[in-house]
């Protein structure tokens, strides 16, 4: 019955959209797994080294996703077409240069997890390969290529410290895939925007921004690159907002220029360092002297602005 009515409520291109993704449910299978194998090792620092072989299924499980998926992303996104695709050289270095992969952090947030560092890089290349001097790559895929090709001498690599970076690393995948917009309202900040996005272990970062700047279609923040998910201003609502901007703007210009005409036709030097202060000066005065309605304006239009929750796919 949960079923049915969830179907109920669903439009037809998001139902054909979850009919279609045959991704995510392996996903969510491979996290109640994790979710079972939690009350069998305590989840804490002195247990990142602990392996097994359930740890060791797992982890090559769900790198046998990261390969179809990553491989599913490259084409959907504009990937050349090549008769044959490596996942990692091919797939993964070229979603790196479209999204910042290697930048993109994730938190495990999951309530029965005590390691003392949860915040995951997946896809950042700080592991050296196995008998290859000098080169990196992704931890996750180093403990898969010797548990795929050497397993009995490998089985340490069947860690729970390489189990939680592969299911990052696939949390990530998925959630490009299924690149679901949101309707936030007037929550720019994003506070009722759900961090996990489905999931019971992780939840991504969010990049709020409430700021509409006159021109700019969006305004980056320090947490930018890291963040997976954007809040952005729906365009249709800010054109109110940006009117005003627009008018104090010209306003504000308008008062500078007639005090740097009075100050020259005075026979003042037009001398860079003393201008300078003078400028900041008269924007100051130019700002208490706007007229009040075009206030008014930018906060009527504030009031009018709605925000949406976007993938970060290096858009802006």
């Amino acid at each position: 019955m949960r079923i049915g009515y969830a179907v109920f409520y669903l439009d037809i291109e998001t139902l054909k959209y979850y009919l279609m993704n045959v991704y995510w449910p392996v996903y969510l299978n491979l996290e109640s797994e994790i979710n079972k194998l939690m009350y069998a090792i305590h989840m804490d620092d002195n247990h990142l080294g602990v392996y097994s072989s359930i740890i060791t299924d797992l982890i090559l499980r769900a790198s046998t996703e990261i390969e179809t998926l990553s491989k599913e992303l490259y084409k959907s996104n504009g990937g050349k077409q090549k008769k044959f695709l490596t996942y990692d050289y091919d797939c993964l270095e070229y979603l790196e240069q479209q999204w910042g992969l290697s930048k993109k952090r994730i938190l495990i947030s999951s309530y029965n997890c005590f390691f003392s560092q949860k915040v995951l890089y997946p896809f950042k290349m700080n592991t050296p390969k196995t008998g290859k001097d000098g080169k990196l790559t992704y931890l996750w895929n180093n403990s898969y290529q010797n548990l795929k090709h050497d397993r009995s001498n490998s089985l340490h690599f069947g860690n729970v410290q390489s189990l939680f970076e592969a299911v990052g690393a696939l949390y990530v995948l998925n959630l490009y895939f299924k690149d679901t917009e949101f309707d936030i309202g007037t929550d720019g900040t994003g506070v009722s925007f759900d961090e996990s996005q489905g999931s019971t272990i992780f939840s991504v970062y969010f990049h709020s921004g409430n700021a509409v700047e006159q021109d700019a279609p969006f305004t980056k923040k320090n947490d930018f690159e890291e963040s997976l998910y954007l809040s952005v201003v729906i365009d249709a609502t800010a054109e109110l907002f940006r009117q005003g901007l627009r008018k104090k703007s010209e306003s504000d210009l308008q008062y500078m220029f007639q005090k740097l005409t009075e100050y020259t036709d005075n026979g003042n030097p037009v001398d860079p360092e003393i201008l300078k202060p003078l400028a900041e000066e008269w924007r100051f005065e130019a700002h208490k002297k706007t007229d009040s309605k075009i206030y008014m304006d930018i906060y009527n239009g504030q009031q009018q602005l709605k925000f949406k929750a976007v993938m970060n796919k290096n858009q802006y």
